[in-house]
């Protein structure tokens, strides 16, 4: 084979391998769109459905605020968060925390819940004991488990 054939075989595979990377990421690209923000947004809605109920029978009123990548929830008058969400888009989860609140008095809580289809559905997935595998779960268990700990601690 000669340095001119080499070359073109060179480039040829050069070639294949972009368009083999430009294919995975118009994948990524369509999980995304498809499977990840409708997620987000449904299990958004859920929480603050969850929330205005919450809010009819509490004394203490609870906030949220949503953006396209994070939902954040706090008392009423006070300027500290009592949980963040986060969606983490391109690994396909939301990550959550409520950071302890004194300190002494409980432990943090947080967790990830992955992001999946399921019968071809975005899905949510999550651990509901530390040491337990990921299961499927609906939004509003999903919405119950990060919630809970919080709301009624």
């Amino acid at each position: 084979m000669s340095w001119i054939d080499e070359e073109f075989k060179k480039r040829e595979q050069a070639e294949e391998e972009r368009q083999k990377r430009m294919a995975e990421e118009a994948a990524r690209e369509r999980a995304l769109s498809d499977v990840v923000l409708p997620a987000w947004q449904r299990l958004a809605t859920v929480i603050r459905a969850d929330i205005e109920r919450f809010n009819k029978h509490s004394i203490k009123r609870v906030w949220t605020s949503v953006t396209d990548t994070a939902l954040q929830v706090q008392w009423e008058g006070e300027n500290d968060f009592l949980l963040v969400l986060e969606l983490d888009a391109p690994n396909q989860r939301i990550v959550y925390s409520a950071p302890a609140q004194p300190p002494h008095e409980w432990k943090t809580h947080a967790g990830s819940i992955s992001i999946r289809t399921h019968d071809g559905v975005p899905a949510l997935f999550a651990k509901t004991k530390p040491s337990s595998s990921e299961q499927l779960l609906s939004y509003e268990a999903v919405s119950e488990l990060i919630l809970r700990a919080v709301l009624f601690r």
